[in-house]
């Protein structure tokens, strides 16, 4: 009598074929992984450019008002810009990394300042116009402010 040993072959991978899946899926996650990582460090830098670009235009907003309502007398040695008015009186101070006004404070970074009195390039003291630039972190951007004068101004000066 005769044995037969009947081999039953199971249907799977082999350990080849299943280090080939691994190695292959391991790759494709590094890779995902490192445009994951991409793609945040760009939200970032646009939510940063974002809150420079809101930063700069609150500042521009308010200077702006501040600036129309009020006289103004700039001060070169101190950096710092007095506006009055008859009621009241605002102080702001032009610091390397941020603007202060009274008790607020505006991050923002200013580079160059001029100073104009009736179209004309002044150095200090009284003046109707003013030109500032934003450091190169805020894309240089420009804010120009001029008051606004009646014919009063004129006839008494």
């Amino acid at each position: 009598m005769k044995l037969i040993w009947k081999q039953n072959k199971l249907k799977a991978f082999t350990l080849g074929e299943l280090l080939v899946v691994m190695i292959v899926s391991s790759i494709v996650i590094s890779v995902t992984f490192l445009v994951l990582n991409i793609i945040r460090k760009q939200v970032i830098t646009m939510q940063e450019n974002y809150e420079k670009k809101q930063a700069f235009r609150f500042f521009e907003t308010t200077f702006s008002r501040d600036f129309n309502l009020n006289t103004a007398f700039y001060y070169v040695n101190e950096k710092r810009l007095n506006l009055t008015n008859t009621k009241d009186s605002i102080q702001y101070l032009f610091l390397d990394t941020m603007v202060l006004r009274n008790q607020d404070t505006f991050h923002v970074e200013l580079g160059k300042i001029v100073l104009f009195l009736d179209g004309k390039i002044v150095t200090d003291k009284s003046l109707d116009a003013i030109l500032m630039e934003a450091s190169k972190s805020f894309a240089q951007q420009q804010l120009f402010v001029q008051q606004r004068k009646d014919a009063a101004y004129y006839i008494n000066n």
